[in-house]
């Protein structure tokens, strides 16, 4: 009877050792993780001096911890990235510097839209006796959307925004051209 017993509960466990196996997906690839770090020169062209237009030249320094994740079949699904940065506009000895703290999930439900999800502050700066002067911060949803074939620009879209955006182009300009 003993003997039994044991037979029943080894194939009541194996039975269930095989029905776990069996309910348990195979899992997708591990995420893979890396840093990218962009810096590139950029002009602000929003100001005028004596009926002329003035090219503000500005540089941008940006750090993303990024991480991918995959599917069963090895395939990318979307990416994770928390990115921080510094914009500086320099003209005439006066700085305006500019910081940027957000996340972005990047994912693709179709082989032609990507869809980009930005969370958090895009761009805040201020100037001394004006406070706030750029600020950029909230929930952005964007959708780009890309042909397949034959190349062909990208269009994108803002799906979605919720949060503030200002600039107070007056004060950046008054600032950056005459320090005041």
């Amino acid at each position: 009877m003993k003997r039994l017993n044991y037979m029943v509960a080894l194939s009541i466990l194996v039975a269930l050792i095989l029905a776990m196996v069996a309910i348990v997906p195979a899992s997708a690839d591990k995420p893979v993780k890396w840093t990218d770090v962009s810096a590139f020169d950029f002009t602000y062209e929003n100001c005028v001096q004596n009926g002329e237009p003035v090219i503000i030249p500005g540089h941008l320094e940006e750090i993303y911890s990024n991480t991918a994740f995959f599917d069963m079949d090895g395939n990318l699904t979307k990416v994770f990235s928390h990115a921080r940065g510094t914009a500086t506009l320099t003209y005439n000895g006066h700085i305006l510097t500019m910081q940027d703290t957000m996340n972005n999930t990047i994912t693709w439900p179709s082989e032609t839209e990507t869809i980009i999800k930005i969370t958090g502050s895009q761009w805040f700066g201020t100037l001394p006796g004006h406070g706030p002067v750029v600020g950029i911060a909230g929930n952005l949803t964007i959708l780009q959307t890309c042909p397949l074939e034959g190349g062909g620009d990208c269009q994108s879209e803002t799906i979605k925004f919720s949060g503030m955006d200002f600039t107070n182009v007056e004060a950046i300009c008054n600032y950056m051209l005459y320090g005041k």
